[in-house]
C-alpha cells in the first residue's frame, strides 16, 4: 500500500451502463477515466520485486509499462 498514490483534486474512473437480462450482453453510456488518464506508474523497489503484480482497472498501456518495469518472473514460480 506504500505506493498508492493520491492525487489531490483526483477524480476516480466512473463507468455507467446497462446490462441486458442475462448479463452477458451490456452498453456503455459513460466512461471517465478520472486520475488513470495519463497515469504514470511509480513502483518503489520493494515493489518491482514482489511476487505479486497488480494490474488494476487501467489501460492496457498502463498495464504493460507496470508489468515492464517489474523483473521477470523465474519459471519456476507458480502463476495463479
Amino acid at each position: 500500500m506504500s505506493d498508492v498514490e493520491r492525487v489531490a483534486g483526483g477524480k476516480t474512473f466512473f463507468w455507467r451502463g446497462e446490462y441486458g437480462w442475462d448479463l452477458n450482453s451490456r452498453e456503455t453510456l459513460d466512461t471517465q477515466l478520472g486520475v488513470f488518464d495519463g497515469f504514470q506508474p511509480k513502483l518503489s523497489d520493494a515493489s518491482r520485486a514482489s511476487e505479486v503484480l497488480f494490474l488494476a482497472t487501467s489501460s492496457p498501456t498502463c498495464s504493460a509499462r507496470c508489468a515492464r518495469s517489474c523483473p521477470p518472473r523465474s519459471s519456476s514460480r507458480s502463476t495463479r
